[in-house]
């Protein structure tokens, strides 16, 4: 998932996966911060951050309207 992955994404799916992957402090974030927050978070957390970031996504493609 890049940036441009997280930016196109509402807010409060942002504030979901910051929750699910253990951003601190991520309820009081801006948009642009959640993003960076997360997207540090995956760098730190490795292999399995990346995977739970995958399932994520795969669950709101599912979820989005055609």
């Amino acid at each position: 998932m890049t940036p441009q992955d997280l930016d196109s994404m509402k807010r409060s799916d942002l504030l979901t996966l910051a929750k699910q992957i253990g951003v601190k402090g991520f309820s009081r974030l801006t948009k642009s911060e959640l993003i960076q927050s997360v997207m540090e978070t995956v760098e730190k957390g490795g292999d399995v951050l990346k995977k739970e970031l995958q399932k994520f996504q795969k669950r709101l493609e599912q979820t989005a309207p055609v």
